[in-house]
This record gives C-alpha cells, sequence and structure tokens, in this order.
C-alpha cells in the first residue's frame, strides 16, 4: 500500500511539474509547449512588473489576449530606475541594492502578475534584469550591481522562487551586447543560476536580449547549453535588410530557433529622429513580422513604443511617446499582428522551412522584398507593395494547385483559383503601392480518384403470391372442388406441367417474402422492373468570398506612395 501510495505522489508530481512544459523541437528549428507548436507572438511590456497595478495589469492582459498575443516580455529588475523607484504598491525590488537580499514583498507581486497572465493564456518571457544592472553604457540608469558571484546567486534564487510557474520563458541580457569577458562571465553565471534554482536544463527555456548586432545573442552564447533559442534586435529603423539576419542564424551550425525579440516599434521615431523621419507606422510593423517569419524565424514579438513604457500623463515620457498606454494598445498594427499568428497556425508548422530558390524575383530591394517559406503541401509568398512575381512550381505534390490571397491589413481572404503545378507561374497581387502589402496561399489540391461507374441495378424480383388459408378448413365434405381419385404414376423423365395452386374464391393478399437461402420461385407472367441508370455528379468546389482592399494611409514623413493597381492573378484553364 506504501509503494501504492508512493508511486501516486510520483507520478502526480511529475504531471505537474511538466505540465506546460516548452521545449526546442526536434528539428531544433521551432518551440513546442507539451509536444505541440507554440507560435511565439510577443509584445515588449519592459515597464509592466514595475509600473503597473495588479488591476491595470489585468486590464493589459485581457487587451493582448484578445489580439492574439501569447508572449508578454517583461523585466523584474526594470530599465526605467528599477531599483530605486518603488514598484505600484510601494515596494522596491532590493534591500540595499543587493541581489543576493530580495526583497519578497516585491516579487510577491511579479508572482501574481504571472499567474493573472496564465489565466489569459499568456506566457511571460521574464528577464531577472535589465542590462543597465550590468553595464550602464552611455543611456542606462543603473546602478551595476552584479559580479560573477552574485549574478548566479541571484539567478538560484528567482529562478527557484518561480520554479512552479508553467507560463514562463527566461531571457537574460536586456538591450546590452558584453563588451569584455568579464561582463560574460556574468550573464553566464546569472543564466546557470537561474537553470539550477528553476530544475535543471530540462525545465527551463532560454534566450539572451541583445542591442542590434550582427548575430544576436549567438555572437557570444551559441555554443552555451543555457542557451536554447537565439534573440537578435532589428533596432528602429526603416527598411533594414533584418531578413538576411534571420538566414544566417537559421543556417548557423548547431541549429537553434531564431526569434526577433525587439524589432521596429509601433509609433516610434525612425531612427530616432521623427522631426525628419517622422515615426513608424502600422505597415513598417507587419513588413517586419511577415519578413522575419518568412526568412525562417519560429515567431515575432511585437513592440509599441508608448506601452513599452506604460507612458501615461503623470510620467516624463522617453523619446517623445504620443500615446497614454491604454489607448495605444489599440493601435493598428497591435491589432493586425493576430493575421501573421492565423496564417502560420492554419497550416503544418514543424515542417517550414524559408525558401527564396522558388522564387525568380528572390532579391529585391527592403522596400520591396518579396519572401518565400513552404511546408509539405503549402507555400506563403508575401509581396512588400503588391508587387508581382513569379514563382517555380512542382514544390508541393499533386497535378494542380490552388492560391489564393490573404490582406495582412484586415485578415481578409480572396476567392480560389485553381493552376497547373508544373513550369513557372506569375502572381499578381490584388493591389499596388506603398503599404500595399499582400500574402499569396498555394495549396496542394489533391489529384481526382479515377471515376468509378456503377455496376448496372440487379432486376427487381417479385415474389410469388403468398397463398392464405382459408378461415375455415378445408375437409373433403366443404371443398370447392372435388378431385377425383388420382392414381399414382410411373416417375417419367419428363417434367409435368404444375396444376393451378386451389385457393378460395377471395382476394388474395400479396406480400414480400423474407430472403432466404432458398432461391424464390417466379411466376411466368412477372417481368423484371427496369431500374434506370444512377450516374455520379462531380461535387461542386467551393470558393472563398473575397473582400475589397483596404489601401492604407500614406506614411507620416519620408516615405513615397503609390496606388497604381494591378490586375488579379488569373487561374490557367
Amino acid at each position: 500500500m506504501i509503494r501504492l501510495l508512493f508511486v501516486f505522489v510520483f507520478i502526480l508530481t511529475w504531471s505537474t511539474s511538466t505540465f506546460g512544459q516548452f521545449q526546442v523541437s526536434e528539428n531544433r528549428r521551432f518551440i513546442t509547449r507539451d509536444g505541440k507548436p507554440f507560435f511565439w507572438l510577443g509584445d515588449t511590456a519592459w515597464e509592466l512588473f514595475h509600473r503597473l497595478s495588479k488591476e491595470d495589469a489585468t486590464y493589459y492582459f485581457k487587451k493582448r489576449s484578445e489580439q492574439g498575443f501569447t508572449v508578454i516580455q517583461a523585466v523584474a529588475l526594470a530599465e526605467l530606475d528599477g531599483l530605486q523607484t518603488p514598484n505600484a504598491n510601494g515596494d522596491l525590488p532590493l534591500i540595499d541594492l543587493d541581489p543576493t537580499k530580495p526583497n519578497e514583498k516585491y516579487f510577491a507581486h511579479l508572482d501574481s502578475l504571472i499567474t493573472i497572465a496564465g489565466k489569459f493564456g499568456l506566457t511571460i518571457a521574464m528577464l531577472p534584469t535589465w542590462g543597465d544592472k550590468v553595464d550602464k553604457s552611455t543611456w542606462g540608469k543603473g546602478p551595476e550591481i552584479f559580479n560573477a558571484k552574485n549574478a548566479n546567486a541571484y539567478g538560484k534564487w528567482i529562478g527557484q522562487r518561480f520554479e512552479k510557474k508553467t507560463n514562463l520563458i527566461w531571457i537574460m541580457g536586456g538591450d546590452r551586447n558584453p563588451k569584455n569577458a568579464q561582463q560574460i562571465e556574468i550573464w553566464n553565471a546569472l543564466a546557470e543560476g537561474v537553470t539550477t534554482g528553476a530544475g535543471g536544463p530540462n525545465k527551463v527555456l532560454m534566450s539572451f536580449h541583445p542591442q542590434p548586432n550582427a548575430l544576436g545573442s549567438a555572437e557570444w552564447f551559441h555554443q552555451s547549453d543555457w542557451l536554447d533559442f537565439n534573440m537578435f534586435q532589428n533596432g528602429h529603423c526603416r527598411d533594414q535588410e533584418h531578413y538576411l539576419k534571420v538566414s544566417t542564424l537559421y543556417n548557423k551550425a548547431p541549429f537553434k530557433p531564431i526569434i526577433d525579440g525587439e524589432p521596429m516599434y509601433e509609433d516610434h521615431p525612425v531612427c530616432f529622429n521623427a522631426k525628419d523621419l517622422g515615426t513608424s507606422s502600422a505597415y513598417d510593423i507587419r513588413k517586419y513580422a511577415y519578413l522575419d517569419l518568412f526568412a525562417g524565424a519560429f515567431g515575432h514579438t511585437y513592440g509599441c513604443h508608448d506601452v513599452w513604457q506604460m507612458f501615461d500623463s503623470t510620467r516624463v515620457g522617453i523619446n517623445g511617446p504620443h500615446f497614454p498606454w491604454k489607448i495605444a494598445l489599440d493601435l493598428p498594427g497591435a491589432n493586425q499582428m493576430k493575421f501573421a499568428r492565423e496564417l502560420m497556425e492554419s497550416k503544418s508548422m514543424l515542417d517550414r522551412i524559408p525558401d527564396q530558390s522558388i522564387l525568380i524575383e528572390s532579391d529585391e530591394t527592403p522596400g520591396e522584398r518579396i519572401q518565400a517559406t513552404r511546408g509539405k503541401d503549402y507555400v506563403f509568398v508575401y509581396s512588400c507593395i503588391g508587387k508581382r512575381f513569379r514563382l517555380k512550381m512542382g514544390q508541393i505534390p499533386g497535378e494542380k494547385s490552388a492560391y489564393f490571397w490573404v490582406n495582412p491589413r484586415t485578415g481578409e481572404k480572396s476567392s480560389k483559383n485553381n493552376i497547373n503545378n508544373t513550369g513557372i507561374q506569375t502572381f499578381t497581387p490584388p493591389t499596388k503601392g506603398y503599404g500595399l502589402d499582400w500574402v499569396m496561399v498555394l495549396e496542394a489540391v489533391p489529384d481526382p480518384k479515377p471515376e468509378v461507374k456503377p455496376e448496372p441495378a440487379a432486376p427487381e424480383v417479385k415474389p410469388s403470391p403468398e397463398v392464405k388459408a382459408p378461415a375455415t378448413p378445408i375437409t373433403p365434405s366443404n371443398s370447392p372442388e372435388v378431385k377425383a381419385d388420382i392414381k399414382p404414376q410411373a416417375p417419367s423423365t419428363t417434367s409435368t406441367q404444375a396444376s393451378p395452386a386451389t385457393t378460395p374464391a377471395e382476394k388474395i393478399e400479396t406480400k414480400p417474402q423474407a430472403s432466404s437461402t432458398t432461391p424464390l420461385q417466379t411466376s411466368p407472367s412477372t417481368t423484371p422492373a427496369v431500374v434506370p441508370e444512377v450516374k455520379p455528379q462531380a461535387s461542386p468546389t467551393s470558393t472563398l468570398q473575397a473582400s475589397p482592399a483596404t489601401a492604407p494611409t500614406a506614411p507620416t514623413a519620408n516615405t513615397a506612395s503609390g496606388n497604381s493597381s494591378a490586375t488579379t492573378a488569373q487561374p490557367n484553364k
């Protein structure tokens, strides 16, 4: 009995600890949760733990969940004077600025917010600290409080503090690139401490958030056991060749999943120069998302300049925010990110690969880029400005393929068209111009099965009339017909004619008889009924209703607009 109780407790403990387990997929390209594909659609809410109350955080989580986000990136020791300015409850994170003396009241607030996020289906990607606590650089507040020893101790403590959370991913760094061996040692010590505290490498999923650089986290930690996937930052300039960075990291051995952890934010000063270049738009945000994903990223992080800092009228804004964070939650780009997630989740995710080789126009400039990705039975192609492109067919099975257009601005889909799955086909998006981006979806169409003609129907066989017995038994005295004596005759090789059945003079009701193993006797007067031949009909092909394209507003600054339309791609007959 004691042994059975032990086994039960072990199974219960194991199932609890592995629920919500994040892992790298077997092909080392994607992330899974409980063995199923997990699409990372993130939002940078760096000041979430530091500035928001439980009520405000609940409002934020609810909104982002409704918009289709799956991951929230937030920081324990926050960027904006997170060590010396109290949180919404009036608590500081550390006692005497000492990483080995965490204030439990502060971290209990984090605990409650992570729990609330989980109730909305959201995962927290948590940074134990912002990078300025290791290196203030030229703009951080600091102070610099970490060395390798206390970083490891703090890592063990915070890892163990949140060990039971199943909706948690860990991110080292915090907008900093290590400058020397000492700083690399600190980040390694922090990562190893978190891993130990959280129960070992099989219990955590971890990466590193750097500043813009050539290889992202891979520049320093690609060979580190604790780095499960690579993360990079594009920064906040327009039309960068970020997709090439994704491609480089995608092909770097040993293979690790790759994600852009900080692309261009919505409503951010372009290259930090709003005066001359204006601020970023939803179109800028969409381009980063689709080009990153189709180049091989396993997910994507969105960001909004007003939201990351949780700006409102009571605070001094950083780099000119325009809206209070609650208003900015509904900016167009934030509401359009779910269409990218819906697209990626609509097909098999774990077999998807980037493939520019299927495009004839595979090397366009960043502003006119065309990017392709494909799975075992589909192809996605993104055209930044609705520019037509030519595609090498035959990459997916079948003699025929079907294609349709997805509008990244609205999520609407056009009707489907069937085409030959051979040679080179030209595809022309429904509209063309600045801000008029389109996704083409090409699907495999199963080859038609050979027509099977039904066999001719067997002739209908009518049963012989059933002879009912009269109500009064027939005796020699009341028989309607008195027969003469019939003397037995010698058997003959010639068949004899049967005499008609003897029945009373009343209407005979006929009923079908149940089938038996003995063949039914057919009356000589019975003629088989003629059954018409039934020919199979072709099933109709359903199409999706096309919706009118929605043109974007012109960019606020330094952009060229174009409104020329193009003819919708015509299927080959």
